[in-house]
């Protein structure tokens, strides 16, 4: 296989590879919405693939009580958004996780 045939290949896999999601987790506060907690979330693809990421907020209460609320996002290649996420839960101090994955 010549070099330019192989480069052709590295970059069709390159861009079949989907996107490299990162979620940070920017604020946790009451929601306007009686009776959740809002998680604002700063969602980025640090790569050049686009496609849907599942992303998952994990509250997690003093006493140990987690919640959980999971959605599914579309990037597109370098895309960077924050998203905002209602999470039905009662008054509390939480602390908040996120995660991000392009599913295998």
């Amino acid at each position: 296989m010549d070099t330019r045939t192989l480069a052709v290949l590295v970059a069709v896999l390159a861009s079949c590879s989907g996107p490299r999601p990162r979620a940070e987790v920017i604020s946790v506060a009451p929601s306007p919405v009686p009776g959740h907690q809002r998680v604002t979330l700063a969602l980025r693809n640090e790569g050049p693939g686009h496609g849907d990421v599942e992303v998952e907020v994990t509250l997690t209460a003093p006493t140990g009580r987690t919640l959980r609320e999971r959605r599914t996002i579309e990037l597109t290649d370098h895309m960077q958004r924050d998203l905002v996420v209602d999470i039905p839960a009662p008054p509390d101090t939480y602390i908040a996780s996120a995660s991000a994955k392009y599913p295998d």
